[in-house]
């Protein structure tokens, strides 16, 4: 066996690829999981109304419009921007050219909040140092 591939095959290494892999699962699934509250409370701060379907008539019409994304449409000349939500709150939310905008910098500034915080966990199991511990794949210090 060469010495790269002892390398390769080092507990060390394995375990710190497997916790940075980890650690980005983790990462991705906790960020799944909160996309739909964070994206109605940003509609919200953004300047967004939200109009829920009570009657039969909205109910249609929250229907025939396409399930989390926005939709323009220009009522008396201006555009208006609907985001239809009919599984969260069964309503669409709708909001002005400066409320689109708005949500599109608050999207920005969320994206980049979250690659940094990934970013900062991933060194953070980078620098951890798990040969102290022994542990997962060999023995550790008190082995010894």
């Amino acid at each position: 066996m060469t010495v790269a591939h002892a390398r390769w095959l080092s507990p060390r290494a394995s375990r710190t690829g497997f916790a940075l892999a980890g650690a980005l699962l983790a990462a991705v699934a906790v960020a799944g999981c909160q996309t739909t509250k964070s994206t109605t409370d940003m509609l919200s701060a953004s300047g967004f109304s939200i109009k829920v379907a009570s009657t039969p008539q909205q109910q249609a019409a929250l229907a025939s419009l396409p399930a989390g994304t926005f939709t323009m449409r220009h009522v008396k000349g201006k555009p208006v921007f609907i985001y239809a939500d009919p599984k969260g709150c069964n309503c669409i939310y709708v909001g002005n050219e400066a409320s689109y905008q708005q949500f599109k910098a608050l999207s920005i500034q969320r994206s980049i909040a979250s690659q940094e915080l990934m970013a900062a966990q991933l060194n953070q199991q980078a620098a951890w140092d798990y040969q102290t511990w022994g542990g997962w794949g060999g023995p550790g210090w008190w082995w010894w």
